[in-house]
């Protein structure tokens, strides 16, 4: 059987195949560029959550007309929602690299002590009192362009010092 070659055809092809074989350390210097992206995102958002945050609620039925639930009176915002925005580590899940982004910690609310991740997903989709406030989806929409333009940054770094 006949195989053609062309003149750089070899090399061509070695690159492909070293392209399709990123290192782990690579993916994962570009999971943790878009991760820290993504988390200042949500600290953001997490920092406006408050009695007049200026959320566009969906759950409109008590509402007064600054927007605000009628019977929440006070801002019960500290910033501590915020500060527990933590970046974990990376893991291979089914031959899959992943990088979580949670909400770390918890504290004292009366006699108990909830979980932050709680509070974040009871302010993300509300409750049948408390206003529903998309802080982490919103943060996330806004963060998708800079994480992926960081995370090809480290791509591209990679791709030059392969020569290509």
């Amino acid at each position: 059987m006949a195989q053609l070659s062309f003149y750089g055809l070899d090399e061509l092809m070695l690159s492909m195949r070293e392209i399709a074989e990123i290192p782990d350390e690579v993916q994962d210097e570009m999971l943790d560029a878009e991760a820290q992206i993504v988390a200042e995102a949500i600290r953001g958002e997490a920092a406006k959550l408050g009695m007049y945050s200026g959320y566009n609620t969906h759950n409109n039925s008590r509402l007064n007309a600054g927007g605000i639930r009628s019977e929440q009176t006070e801002s019960y915002s500290t910033g501590e929602l915020a500060r527990s925005v933590k970046v974990g580590k990376v893991k291979a899940v089914k031959g899959q690299r992943q990088k979580y982004i949670y909400f770390a910690g918890s504290r004292k609310r009366g006699k108990t002590r909830t979980r932050n991740a709680e509070i974040a997903f009871l302010n993300e989709y509300g409750t049948r009192t408390i206003n529903q406030r998309n802080f982490v989806w919103v943060a996330n929409k806004k963060a998708e362009a800079a994480a992926v333009q960081a995370a090809a940054a480290v791509y591209n770094r990679w791709l030059e010092s392969k020569g290509l």
